[in-house]
């Protein structure tokens, strides 16, 4: 965990529902993304954007990394991801490359929207990645416009052409994501639709998940029961696993939790108590530190699903 040094690029390693113990790597300012969706985490999107260039630099971002692997062995994963669309950064393919270059034992993944990879060259700079998810949350024109609002550069045809054509030409590990918002993208026809597209995807499995955090707009998740008709119904279609994506459970103790380290993390996503604890591990004096960056404004109380999660303050 963030705890001895503190870092601008660099959060976690926080338990993945999808990777195991993740440290992840913020390739763009928050919150700069291609799209502005109504289930996001980290809040509305400040610049909607297409545009890639080199938002953070290659050798701070490689520097920091270097830096928390020579010291902390104990992750599963290194994903490149962030607050905001991580294949914007142009720089995304070279950093790839240096990372499995000095660190050979550890993979790389990458979580994106999928939006670019109908651009060549965004293709060709995720090749060297051991896992890339991308996400697809509906292959209805009305669907994908309601919950991921695109940047207006963006169509639904480039990203659909895009995924499928970047599945087979890639020959790591392709897991699609899928997230389901109450009466968005939940209906039979959409789900038929999703199926029947996914299956022309050279992909090794899809997760399928619900909203589990605080979102920025007043949207609601579907329920267990609802996501497992939904699984059923998008394995008719499909010849690779549907997985519901779950929980993390950690029983690891630290002496203490740093506030900057905490902030940092509640930064990137809300986190309840029990998020903070998977993610650093159990510590004595957590309720203090909670209290403290409460009492001075830094943190924020949200209750959603009836949880009560933290958030920086902006």
């Amino acid at each position: 965990m963030l705890k001895e040094k503190d870092y601008d690029y660099l959060f976690g390693p926080v338990p993945s529902r999808r990777l195991g113990r993740s440290l992840g790597v913020n390739l763009v300012p928050k919150k700069i993304c291609s799209y502005d969706c109504v289930y996001c985490e980290v809040g509305s999107t400040v610049i909607t954007t297409v545009e890639r260039k080199e938002y953070i630099e290659l050798q701070k971002l490689l520097s920091e990394i270097e830096e928390f692997t020579a010291r902390n062995r104990e992750i599963d994963v290194i994903t490149l991801t962030g607050a905001g669309e991580p294949t914007l950064n142009s720089c995304i393919g070279s950093l790839i490359k240096a990372i499995k270059k000095i660190i050979t034992d550890i993979p790389v993944a990458v979580l994106t929207n999928g939006s670019l990879l109908y651009l060549q060259d965004v293709k060709e700079s995720l090749l060297d990645a051991d896992i890339v998810i991308p996400s697809v949350d509906s292959v209805n024109e009305k669907d994908f416009f309601m919950v991921d609002k695109p940047d207006r550069h963006i169509s639904l045809g480039k990203v659909l052409t895009g995924i499928k054509e970047f599945s087979y030409l890639y020959k790591g590990k392709l897991w699609l994501e899928i997230l389901m918002v109450k009466d968005f993208n939940d209906s039979s026809e959409s789900i038929k639709k999703l199926g029947m597209w996914a299956s022309t995807v050279r992909a090794d499995k899809l997760q399928l998940g619900t909203i589990i955090r605080p979102p920025v707009k007043n949207v609601s998740p579907v329920s267990f029961e609802q996501l497992k008709r939904i699984k059923r119904s998008l394995e008719s279609f499909l010849s690779y696993p549907v997985e519901i994506t779950g929980e993390f459970e950690s029983e690891s103790k630290c002496e203490r939790i740093s506030q900057n380290a905490l902030l940092s993390s509640c930064n990137m996503r809300p986190l309840t108590k029990d998020d903070i604890i998977d993610i650093y591990g159990r510590s004595d004096d957590l309720d203090d530190t909670i209290f403290e960056l409460l009492r001075e404004g830094k943190l924020q109380e949200r209750n959603f699903g009836n949880k009560r999660f933290f958030v920086a303050s902006k």
